[in-house]
């Protein structure tokens, strides 16, 4: 999970602000974790909000807090067991949601263009690329992603990426890789270079550490959550900042939980 910053320089303090934010379609705690999401909506205060692994059931419990209710959501795909959303306090265009066609997981990619008062439009993308080993299909989705987006603009694509850089590395390979297109960036790796930046950790998640045995068994510490952005030179918006959220424990946290 992770929030961005891009402020427009051409308006003072025209920031725009977009989370991510795998919310994790397990029923384990359901009502406190909703509740623990929507209190870090009404803290940021992002004027964009991604979601995966949304459901019916998640989303319903959601909708009971009031900083939720101040965004205009895209409908959810009908009959998904799970899916991703977009929500905008800022006018956005119909979305498209564009199933992959080498999906074996129902993942697919939503998109809509944000328009501030302020700045120029902005091209938003999410998804849930495919998970676990599927590196290849997962490389073909992540450029149909890129693809996607207006040839001119700003344009960003984010959410749950499940690139794990330690898959098939070796002496003679790197392991996985995204091939960002020319004047793509990973929003991470350009403002805080060298940090970890795990967005999905079993040293510091208690609850993964608890419950995902294929975590603890992988010492999994992951940057599986990330933003990547096409900003052009001429439309005076920039990258500002870039921070994990959803990091504190959910009080109160006992043993049992």
């Amino acid at each position: 999970m992770a929030a961005l910053r891009l402020p427009f320089v051409a308006a003072r303090q025209a920031m725009l602000r977009i989370l991510t934010y795998n919310i994790w379609f397990s029923h384990h705690q359901l009502d406190r974790r909703m509740a623990a999401i929507a209190h870090a909506v009404a803290t940021l205060e992002p004027h964009v909000v991604c979601f995966q692994e949304m459901t019916d059931i998640h989303f319903s419990a959601l909708r009971q807090h009031a900083a939720i209710q101040k965004f205009a959501w895209t409908d959810p795909p009908r009959g998904a067991r799970y899916y991703t959303l977009i929500g905008s306090t800022l006018p956005m265009s119909p979305p498209r949601r564009e199933p992959f066609n080498n999906t074996g997981m129902d993942r697919d990619l939503l998109s809509t263009t944000i328009t501030p008062a302020d700045g120029p439009p902005l091209h938003v993308a999410t998804s849930h690329f495919e998970s676990l080993d599927f590196v290849r299909k997962r490389a073909k989705q992540i450029a149909t992603a890129f693809e996607s987006a207006p040839e001119a603009g700003d344009a960003l694509v984010c959410g749950d990426t499940n690139v794990n850089e330690d898959l098939g590395r070796s002496f003679t390979s790197p392991g996985e890789r995204v091939a960002l297109p020319s004047g793509w960036v990973d929003a991470w790796t350009t403002l805080r270079p060298g940090e970890a930046g795990a967005t999905f950790d079993v040293d510091a998640n208690r609850m993964v550490h608890r419950l995902d045995s294929w975590a603890r068994t992988n010492h999994a510490r992951i940057r599986f959550d990330r933003f990547w952005t096409r900003l052009q030179p001429s439309g005076g918006r920039r990258l500002a900042a870039i921070e994990l959220v959803g990091t504190e424990p959910i009080p109160p946290e006992t043993a049992e939980e």
